[in-house]
């Protein structure tokens, strides 16, 4: 199914919304205590980023980060890539 012209930009910016939550959810799971950390840092109950966790793997996500808190979870995942 091709993707009306107008639409791309929507479509590709889910598939890096997408990307950065694989990311983060993969970091979380790598050591007990990161998400808790996450998700102090982002602001949000631990329980609303098990849900864009779930979400995010669905073809038409329910939960969604806003635009502000997927901003600062990339920043949080740039800087946790730094420190390795």
């Amino acid at each position: 199914m091709a993707i009306p012209e107008e639409n791309r930009f929507d479509a590709e910016m889910g598939v890096r919304v997408a990307r950065l939550l694989k990311e983060a959810e993969e970091w979380c799971r790598a050591e007990r205590g990161r998400q808790a950390r996450l998700a102090k840092y982002l602001g949000v109950k631990s329980q609303l980023i098990s849900g864009w966790f779930a979400e995010y793997k669905k073809e038409e996500p329910k939960r969604n980060p806003n635009a502000e808190q997927i901003l600062a979870l990339d920043a949080f995942m740039r800087y946790q890539q730094g420190q390795k």
